[in-house]
């Protein structure tokens, strides 16, 4: 662990126990302090998921099936436009980490989102 990490000072005090070094001599005594006077906090590290479904109603599917021919395909793709625009408005809103150290908290831009459309 890098430092100036953010990390719980009971896992480290044991980890540090568990490899014969005592915890002063990895940490200074202000860093020491500082975890103290920090150790109820709590820090969030769950990871959570979002599910995104887009559907068309059966009634604009028995509309595509009632246009002349040759409008369907058009109609096809407009409908999969929208679902493009709609995935990749997601993604501006969120689609991103939060981090941070000390208390200050970061928005981080990810690769984006994981999507695929069915028929």
């Amino acid at each position: 662990m890098r430092r100036g990490s953010p990390a719980p000072s009971r896992p480290l005090k044991k980890l540090a126990g568990a490899a014969s070094v005592g915890i002063a001599a990895v940490f200074t005594v202000g860093e020491l302090a500082h975890a103290l006077v920090r150790k109820e906090d709590q820090v969030g590290t769950r990871v959570c998921g979002f599910d995104l479904v887009l559907d068309v109603p059966k009634s604009d599917s028995v509309m595509a099936s009632l246009l002349p021919e040759g409008a369907e395909a058009e109609y096809r793709d407009l409908v999969h436009e929208a679902a493009r625009d709609a995935v990749a408005q997601y993604d501006r809103w969120i689609a991103y980490l939060v981090g941070g150290q000390d208390g200050e908290m970061v928005r981080l831009s990810t690769g984006g989102l994981l999507a695929w459309a069915t028929e």
